[in-house]
């Protein structure tokens, strides 16, 4: 038996397992197997580029080879990165590394000459044939992994990878790179530059390398939404998961709705379960600490399951011993029946465990069960470090009390004359109390005033 003081802590206190290291843990996650899609994903559209460039073969002969192995040089890298990521822990160092690898290689292969093509195309026609895509599409494999920082840092790669052509074309003395001559028409001047193989926009190339940048930032940011709505999801479920294990799961759904589901201060009347195992304290003497566990933990599950079938809520298990509500947050005027037939099917529940019990040659138990029903206060206490939902008053002890009461009258529930009233007046039906008989009157450890008791 355990004495409650006056008061029953709901939802206990948030203390253990911080919700910030849970989540952060649940995006790092996210975060690995982004990356690892990333990788997929690259891999299988430059596969079918490759497969797409190995048809040209038939048209161009040995001249597609270097695109082939341009493709596969890309191809590489991201088996590559997809084979390291699988096994490590920390992925974001490699993925750094990787993507200003992907746009030192995207860098040079826009650059290199084509050995078996007749002829050579000036590195000018790289820069001004919008080749710089190949970048733009590495940025947006990389909004896969959910990390900021990287977009960021891959759109400083691309723009360092879209140099290699400009510096190539800067170290060609063939090459001139300014801007159009002003005289003219502008427009005229504009497309007789683009014209002229041998003359580099670098106004047109600030203009792609800011397209990239801005291109990073706008990913990033879209990221940093996706991440914030992550997050907010995470912490919904830690909250909806913490709230299922207290209450029902139709309750659940209408706190977790809520942004104030308890509002205030506030007395209600609800049906209060208090339940233990009989000769717990002699039944440990004889067992093993592990097989103290492993019943408390089939006594835990079993119970639970039905109170939440109920439509209970679960304050919490005390050792042997566990604490039910019906009517909180929200009362109904079947509480008291829903409260007896809990206590009935914890009873079936028992005995069902106890022929499995038998069958491995394990000692039956037996449960107390006390019921009451009364009005309770209920509300918020303690700090804003830790937040507790409390049901406070004499209710809450009496069906502590009268779980005692088992003992001396040696039956497996006793249920105060105000639950049964309570039970009998929802129901309509005087047969809701058949199977309980009326005990007389008990004066019960801490109370003046006698209370009328029934037994099952």
């Amino acid at each position: 038996m355990i004495n409650l003081a006056g008061a029953v802590p709901f939802l206990g206190t948030f203390r253990a397992a911080p919700l910030p290291d849970r989540v952060a843990a649940y995006l790092r996650l996210e975060e690995q197997e982004g990356l690892r899609l990333a990788a997929k994903v690259r891999i299988g559209l430059l596969a079918v580029a490759f497969l797409w460039l190995g048809h040209d073969l038939f048209h161009v002969g040995w001249a597609a080879v270097f695109n082939l192995a341009a493709v596969g040089a890309v191809l590489a890298s991201g088996l590559a990165e997809f084979a390291i990521l699988k096994r490590h822990r920390h992925p974001r160092g490699i993925a750094m590394a990787f993507a200003l690898l992907d746009s030192v290689i995207l860098g040079v292969v826009l650059t290199l000459p084509n050995p078996w093509l007749e002829g050579t195309i000036p590195i000018t026609m790289t820069l001004k044939g919008g080749l710089v895509l190949w970048f733009v599409f590495l940025l947006a494999l990389r909004a896969f992994a959910l990390d900021p920082l990287l977009l960021m840092w891959s759109g400083v790669c691309a723009v360092l990878g879209w140099s290699i052509p400009l510096v190539v074309a800067f170290l060609d003395p063939d090459i001139r790179i300014g801007v159009p001559s002003m005289s003219g028409s502008i427009v005229a001047n504009s497309v007789e530059a683009f014209r002229d193989l041998a003359f580099v926009h670098i106004g047109q190339w600030y203009s792609e390398a800011l397209v990239l940048l801005l291109v990073a930032a706008a990913l990033t940011a879209a990221v940093e939404r996706s991440r914030r709505l992550a997050l907010t999801r995470a912490s919904a479920e830690r909250r909806q998961a913490n709230l299922a294990r207290y209450f029902s799961p139709r309750v659940v759904e209408r706190l977790a709705r809520s942004d104030q589901p308890f509002g205030g201060d506030r007395r209600q009347e609800v049906a209060v379960l208090f339940a233990d195992i009989k000769g717990f304290t002699t039944l440990s003497e004889r067992l093993a600490p592990e097989e103290v566990m492993q019943l408390l933990r089939g006594f835990h599950a079993r119970m639970e399951s039905i109170v939440f079938a109920h439509g209970g809520t679960l304050e919490k298990f005390i050792g042997d011993a566990l604490l039910v509500t019906f009517g909180v947050p929200d009362p109904a005027s079947d509480d008291a029946v829903r409260a007896l037939a809990c206590a009935q099917a914890m009873l079936a529940e028992v005995e069902r465990w106890n022929d499995e019990r038998s069958r491995r040659g394990q000692e039956d138990i037996e449960i107390g069960v006390g019921l009451h029903y009364g009005p309770v206060v209920m509300g918020d206490i303690g700090s804003e470090r830790s937040m507790a939902f409390t049901v406070v008053g004499d209710t809450v002890n009496t069906a502590s009390r009268l779980q005692g009461v088992t003992r001396e009258l040696g039956c497996d529930v006793v249920a105060s004359e105000a639950l049964m009233a309570k039970a009998r007046e929802a129901a309509g039906d005087p047969s809701v109390v058949d199977a309980f008989r009326f005990a007389g009157l008990r004066t019960l450890r801490g109370r003046s005033i006698p209370v009328g008791v029934w037994c099952r």
